[in-house]
């Protein structure tokens, strides 16, 4: 089975990065392929609206990025994991931008392409408390579930990440990540 990651924090080694790294490395011990994408090195750009992906011209996006290289790994994927820290309330912009960039799957009819089926796991990280923002956890899961058309395996929500290393030093955060990577 193949798992795509993407670490939608700027930090390759932060909270959200580790926790993601954790389940990848369970998830290897169950004999998947993983591959983890910081999408701060992809220098995303917005969609452009341009429906070049809805009427044919083009396979997935007009947008040269380096998200143009990724669409065909996300297509092969068979589970997707979105980790963001939370800023200003909300996920990072370049997360933002990876979901809306999305737009390339859905069809003019509104119907999806190549997503539905798939697995997803959504990993949020948060300075505040962990109930301090559940709308941000339901915006992922309701929009990769409801629209995209996937299956949520799993979600890790943490809060009070202060220091980088804040998750990864934490027992209870560590083994919910592990949980999270051996049921897949």
């Amino acid at each position: 089975m193949k798992i795509l990651a993407f670490n939608g924090s700027p930090r390759v080694n932060g909270n959200t990065a580790s926790m993601i790294k954790v389940i990848l490395e369970e998830a290897v011990k169950n004999g998947h392929e993983t591959e983890l994408i910081n999408i701060y090195d992809l220098n995303l750009k917005g969609c452009l609206a341009c429906r070049a992906c809805k009427n044919g011209k083009i396979e997935y996006c007009v947008v040269q990025d380096g998200l143009h290289d990724v669409y065909p790994r996300i297509v092969e994927a068979d589970v997707l994991i979105f980790g963001s820290p939370i800023y200003i309330g909300h996920i990072t912009g370049p997360m933002k931008i990876l979901v809306d960039r999305f737009y390339t799957f859905g069809r003019q009819d509104y119907t999806v392409r190549d997503l539905p089926g798939k697995r997803f796991i959504n990993v949020i990280t948060s300075g505040a408390g962990k109930e301090t923002y559940p709308e941000v956890m339901e915006y992922l899961n309701s929009w990769m579930s409801k629209f995209f058309r996937m299956e949520n395996i799993g979600s890790l929500q943490i809060g009070n990440m202060i220091n980088p290393d804040d998750a990864i030093n934490s027992a209870q955060h560590v083994e919910d990540a592990k949980k999270l990577g051996q049921s897949i």
